[in-house]
């Protein structure tokens, strides 16, 4: 089955909103071993949106439309199905009733506007909504499918989950998809490749391999579509084990992980704590490990000493070494981890001093200089970094390389 997906909107098209409709729509579909094949973004106007379906209904048997679904005058969705389909946009009983209950239940009076939404094309059927007024549709023509969803990703996400995938099921093949997931750190896609290509040269067609960067990270995936779920599962597992052993601790994870999670899980394991001392960073590495749940098993405390007076102050650092080796330097930030396990009693402290950008470098130290460590009073390591002249990529590839750095202090001394 051959998916298309078509995003409408105006503010995707200008970037002030970013799409995560299709990505999750994709991902949803892969659970149930469906691959979306093509992707439309359009604007809000009938004639961008008839463009799009005529383009689909050429490549696809299913179709499915995110946005336009709403009380509003741009949100013309349901008009443009009407007249692609050629039918009448016919008040719905069904859809009022659900608009009705769902703002009764939170005191809001039924407006003119929302009435509005109750207007479907009459060949639609209703998918319900449980987050919000507008419905979904479902439609068929020519035996192919047509599903229209609310823009608002959490109203997407559960008519898909609770309406779409189960009628979807009953309709895919017997193929069987699946998927391995690696997550990487410190090393290029290049790199990467290089490294298990005798692994992937021994690949049979029926697993594919993709590399998906970020800063300083990179998710290395496995798929595989087979009729046999046992042939399947076994080839992944196989070749799963063989990059295991080939990549070894540039692995942090598998699935859907992250790597400040990995590494509390670590920290965990030993009983250990752990605390943060940021300058350039500003709170990144702090915010990266609590925004995992349970993290205060492992995560004690974070400083932002980000002025150099907060640096003396705060930790300690004297005066003189800053004035003799620079803020931006080893000895500095080797310093920070020293006095910063002492002030917030952790095992391990990660440290970063630099320069983010886009200004503020020196002919010593260029824009995009950082310096991490960690380590404790009695045992540290440090590493140069030099970045970028983009202040928000440096953020995050400092925060990550810090992680990274944190997790190989740990695992030398396993």
């Amino acid at each position: 089955m051959k998916i298309g997906i078509i995003c409408i909107g105006d503010e995707l098209l200008i970037g002030q909103v970013i799409d995560s409709n299709s990505a999750q729509i994709g991902l949803l579909l892969s659970e149930i071993s469906l691959t979306v094949f093509r992707k439309w973004t359009v604007s809000d106007s009938c004639e961008e949106i008839n463009y799009a379906l005529q383009s689909s209904v050429t490549d696809c048997d299913l179709t499915i439309i995110s946005g336009g679904l709403g009380p509003t005058k741009d949100d013309i969705t349901k008009k443009a199905l009407a007249n692609y389909f050629k039918v009448s946009l016919v008040f719905s009983e069904q859809n009022y009733q659900h608009l009705y209950n769902l703002l009764s239940a939170r005191n809001i009076e039924v407006q003119e506007a929302h009435k509005v939404q109750c207007m479907v094309p009459s060949n639609a059927d209703l998918l319900n909504n449980k987050l919000g007024t507008a419905m979904g549709l479902w439609m068929e023509k020519d035996n192919r499918i047509f599903i229209a969803l609310p823009g608002v990703p959490d109203e997407m996400n559960a008519i898909m989950k609770e309406e779409v995938l189960p009628r979807l099921k009953l309709l895919s093949t017997n193929e069987i998809t699946s998927h391995r997931t690696f997550l990487t750190v410190g090393y290029g896609e290049t790199d990467i490749a290089y490294r298990i290509e005798p692994v992937l040269n021994e690949m049979p067609e029926f697993i594919k391999v993709a590399y998906l960067p970020a800063i300083a990270q990179v998710r290395l995936r496995l798929s595989g579509t087979h009729k046999d779920k046992n042939v399947l599962n076994e080839t992944l597992d196989f070749y799963s084990n063989q990059i295991r052993n080939l990549l070894g601790s540039i692995i942090f994870g598998e699935s859907d992980s992250n790597l400040a999670f990995e590494l509390g899980k670590l920290l965990m394991n030993r009983g250990m704590k752990v605390g943060t001392v940021e300058s350039c960073t500003g709170g990144a590495l702090a915010a990266k490990f609590t925004s995992n749940p349970g993290s205060s098993a492992y995560f004690k405390a974070g400083l932002v000493t980000y002025a150099t007076e907060s640096k003396e102050s705060l930790l300690n650092i004297s005066t003189q070494l800053i004035e003799e080796k620079g803020v931006v330097s080893d000895e500095v930030v080797r310093s920070m981890v020293i006095e910063g396990s002492r002030f917030l009693k952790v095992d391990l402290a990660i440290a970063t001093s630099g320069i983010a950008g886009p200004d503020g470098g020196t002919l010593q130290n260029p824009v995009g200089t950082v310096y991490i460590a960690c380590g404790n009073e009695h045992n540290q390591i440090f590493k140069r970094l030099s970045l970028s002249r983009n202040r928000t990529r440096n953020i995050e590839a400092a925060t990550i390389l810090a992680l990274s750095l944190a997790r190989d202090w740990l695992l030398a001394r396993s």
